[in-house]
């Protein structure tokens, strides 16, 4: 019974551990777009990682196989769309108020007229893009009947396939999120 029971502690060390290490990765990506959006604040960087790094507390306590799986396999996606739903609300909440604020000077510039130039900076601001999830397995549906990539051709078709929908996407300016 000890060593089933060792089995089983070994098991549930080696799951934990590459369930933390999932969840660290999901945590450092969604880092990095909170400093790519040039509106992250320590407030909302706790606000946004706080639920993975809860997550990652309740993996470490614990003790079943199927619970560690779930949580890694289906919980983690849901947080970690989350988070990246809310940043970008945000960021185009942000950006709403930054253009209020500017459409604002720009009246009271125009109403009391004194001043005429308006910093180039605040000018040149892009509106952020539409986020927009491609979906591999969907894109690959669309080229093939199969469910297996079995030939040199099979690749190449999709891999072009999937190059030709991604450059598209981003030539419409949209910010693409693959899934």
């Amino acid at each position: 019974m000890s060593k089933v029971k060792a089995v089983n502690e070994r098991l549930l060390a080696e799951k934990r551990l590459d369930a933390v290490e999932f969840i660290d990765n999901k945590i450092k990506q969604l880092e990095c777009e909170i400093n790519k959006s040039a509106i992250g604040t320590a407030e909302l960087s706790n606000q946004l990682l706080r639920p993975l790094q809860l997550l990652k507390a309740e993996i470490e306590k614990e003790k079943s196989l199927s619970t560690i799986y779930m949580l890694k396999n289906q919980r983690i996606e849901i947080l970690f769309d989350k988070s990246l739903d809310d940043l970008e609300k945000k960021i185009q909440e942000v950006a709403r108020q930054k253009e209020q604020a500017e459409q604002v000077e720009d009246y009271e510039m125009a109403a009391t007229a004194t001043e005429t130039i308006i910093e180039d900076k605040n000018r040149s601001a892009k509106p952020p893009k539409v986020v927009v999830d491609v979906e591999v397995a969907a894109l690959y549906s669309k080229i093939s009947d199969s469910v297996y990539l079995e030939t040199d051709e099979a690749v190449d078709a999709f891999v072009e396939e999937l190059r030709a929908e991604l450059k598209q996407l981003i030539q419409d300016e949209k910010r693409v999120r693959i899934r």
